[in-house]
């Protein structure tokens, strides 16, 4: 899934360093493989690796996005 977005003010308080977020994509992959006993699946999250400002708090602290994650499951039944 891929998410787009234009520019947007993080905050009511216009003002503050960082309150504004340009525009990004940002997107997450996710694969399950299945065959007999074994599973295997593989998920990606911010496969671009760009942070997004969330919030800006007014004693100039940003709240941001995770960088890229990526985890890998393996699973047998018995």
């Amino acid at each position: 899934s891929t998410h787009l977005s234009s520019g947007y003010f993080t905050t009511p308080e216009q003002y503050l360093p960082g309150a504004y977020q340009g525009g990004y994509s940002r997107t997450d992959l996710s694969a399950r493989f299945e065959t007999g006993n074994w599973t295997v699946s593989v998920v990606g999250h911010n496969i671009e690796n760009k942070a997004q400002t969330n919030y800006v708090f007014p004693a100039y602290r940003r709240f941001i996005t995770a960088p890229r994650t990526v985890m890998a499951t393996i699973g047998v039944k018995f």
